[in-house]
């Protein structure tokens, strides 16, 4: 159904329910890439079928996207909901994904100064130390547990909007942009 998580039921047990239950998805037929998509509402609400019916549109039957996109969700593992707490973490790991993307971080910014949870304390539990050793441990858990190989892993992140509204605080990034370098992307994202 476009604008929802592929592969996802409704858990009796709420949203943040850890279950077992995996993500049945067919093999593709040989040639096909399967892309996983991994992210928060952003992700849920359909870019993941928009590239699918860009790809389908260029290079028809040549890939496959699945949209492991859980709302709300978070990549720090100490902030309100993390993504690792989801019911699509145990089905990716299960998916033999070519190439995986993952755009998480929106819901990561929120802090107690802004009215909402604390995702961004720089405290210690959750911040930018936290957003980036937990960004780094979720790439290595692809790298090593996707079954078929460690697939080729994209980090991507949501633009800003020119002008921010007047009680908006910037934040640092700790990704980097697209006026990094690709050697300062690898060693500030990706360590081999």
């Amino acid at each position: 159904m476009p604008g929802y998580t592929d592969c996802s039921q409704p858990d009796p047990r709420g949203p943040l329910a850890h279950t077992a239950r995996p993500c049945v998805v067919p093999a593709p037929a040989p040639g096909v890439t399967t892309i996983s998509c991994v992210g928060d509402s952003i992700t849920a609400g359909g870019w993941p079928q928009i590239m699918q019916a860009s790809l389908n549109a260029k290079y028809p039957g040549k890939y496959n996207v699945i949209n492991f996109g859980e709302c709300g969700s978070t990549m720090q593992r100490g902030a309100d909901s993390p993504y690792v707490k989801r019911a699509s973490w145990p089905r990716v790991l299960n998916t033999s994904a070519q190439v995986l993307v993952i755009m998480l971080g929106t819901n990561d910014s929120k802090d107690k100064s802004d009215g909402g949870v604390p995702n961004w304390e720089n405290d210690g539990v959750t911040g930018q130390a936290e957003y980036v050793a937990d960004y780094a441990w979720m790439i290595e858990q692809f790298k090593t547990q996707i079954p078929g190989g460690a697939p080729d892993i994209y980090a991507t992140i949501v633009g800003l909007a020119p002008a921010r509204p007047p009680r908006a605080r910037a934040r640092p990034n700790p990704l980097p942009s697209s006026r990094d370098s690709p050697s300062r992307i690898t060693s500030r994202v990706c360590t081999e």
